[in-house]
């Protein structure tokens, strides 16, 4: 809406006007005006601070205690949004976990809280030795920064995770790492890839009764058909059956079963996933692979078939060591060719207690987002933390890469 110069806050906004306190000023003030004025919150009646016209109409602002920006102690401070968890809270994830996890391999040991498996001695969560497996339940609470501030836990080398992957990895168990966000929200693609760990698809209905029974069948892609796939269609599927969720490909491909079903999802791009440089001539990125069921050979037939339509010499890949070895990866002929150092994500109220890519929250956007907290000159991390914004880190990526034969 165009604003007029003789415009007043009432003609120019009625609903903006109605918040303000002393309802006389809404046909003299001016939509721009810098002046103080008190406004009262259109949803909370209790709520009610000082703002400028200008930074309500220009800036987009809004009520600073329903945005966070100011605290009610009892409403909206720490201890009532996310109270500390009961201590025994995360310990009941894990031990339904391993339940699961033993209803898949009714026929094999499952070790719980172990101390025998690594030479350090470090605890593992969870250990199958029949298939040299170990996994690691992860509350976001405990693992962030914010117990470490609270001062409920001492503070771990941002490598930790990274270090007891590889020492895992040495004695020959692949370390999974479920975190308490992924196991509340996405239960069943976690459930599904132990599974497949496992070699234990086919038992998934015992412990996931509403499974979609296509998700535990096995397939040969040989018998599948190989088709270009929409966007739209692949990002859906991403949503379904991979547990990072969507990323935007600039080509996909997948395999369809006789019922016209898609089984397989290869995503590639001319983009490591989270860059913004492109890679060099000839280098093409993996950035998903994802199947709906075990298929086998879907991994190289899907690559295959890509490496016909896009001149591709090299390909490239990241696998992330919280959630996976890189065995498809090495199945196929790729080889390591570095290791990334762990990474962080940030966790708070803000984020609904999950997990966001680190980029969602950089310098600038403290600087310029109205509904954050900024002081000048503070840093990304001092900033996060003025906004109750905890950093948690990973257990770092695996950088694979494989040249192309012609």
């Amino acid at each position: 809406m165009p604003r007029k110069p003789s415009q007043t806050l009432e003609q120019f906004n009625p609903e903006l006007a109605d918040q303000l306190v002393d309802q006389s000023l809404a046909t003299t003030l001016k939509p721009g005006s810098n002046a103080s004025v008190l406004w009262q919150c259109s949803v909370n009646p209790d709520h009610t601070w000082k703002a400028t016209p200008y930074s309500r109409t220009t800036k987009k602002t809004g009520c600073p205690y329903c945005s966070g920006r100011r605290i009610v102690p009892g409403v909206n401070d720490l201890a009532t949004t996310h109270p500390t968890p009961h201590p025994k809270t995360a310990k009941r994830y894990q031990m339904r976990l391993t339940e699961m996890v033993q209803a898949l391999v009714p026929g094999s040991t499952v070790l719980s809280d172990d101390h025998t498996v690594l030479p350090s001695g470090k605890e593992l969560d969870i250990v199958v030795p029949d298939h040299h497996l170990a996994i690691e339940f992860k509350d976001i609470f405990s693992h962030s920064e914010q117990a470490v501030f609270e001062r409920r836990a001492k503070p771990r080398p941002h490598g930790y995770h990274a270090a007891k992957t590889h020492e895992a990895r040495e004695r020959g168990y692949q370390l999974v790492h479920v975190w308490e966000d992924d196991w509340l929200h996405r239960r069943e693609l976690v459930l599904r890839a132990l599974a497949h760990r496992l070699h234990a698809v086919d038992r998934l209905p015992g412990v996931l009764p509403d499974i979609n029974p296509l998700a535990c069948q096995r397939l040969y892609a040989r018998n599948l058909t190989v088709k270009l796939v929409h966007g739209g269609v692949a990002r859906r599927f991403w949503q379904d059956n991979h547990l990072q969720g969507p990323v935007h490909c600039t080509l996909n491909v997948g395999l369809y079963d006789q019922n016209g079903v898609l089984r397989a999802l290869l995503g590639v791009g001319r983009k490591n996933h989270g860059s913004r440089i492109s890679l060099p001539k000839g280098t093409w990125d993996i950035q998903r692979y994802a199947t709906l069921g075990v298929i086998v050979g879907g991994f190289t037939k899907l690559l295959a078939y890509a490496e016909t339509l896009i001149p591709v010499d090299t390909w490239t890949s990241w696998s992330d060591n919280d959630i996976s070895d890189g065995g498809m990866y090495q199945a196929a002929g790729f080889t390591v060719d570095k290791r990334q150092a762990p990474s962080y994500s940030y966790v708070g109220r803000k984020t609904k207690w999950e997990r966001v890519h680190r980029s969602t929250y950089t310098k600038q956007r403290f600087i310029s987002d109205p509904d954050l907290v900024y002081k000048s000159k503070q840093t990304e991390h001092e900033a996060a933390l003025a906004n109750r914004l905890y950093r948690i880190y990973d257990a770092g990526k695996t950088r694979w890469v494989k040249p192309v034969k012609r």
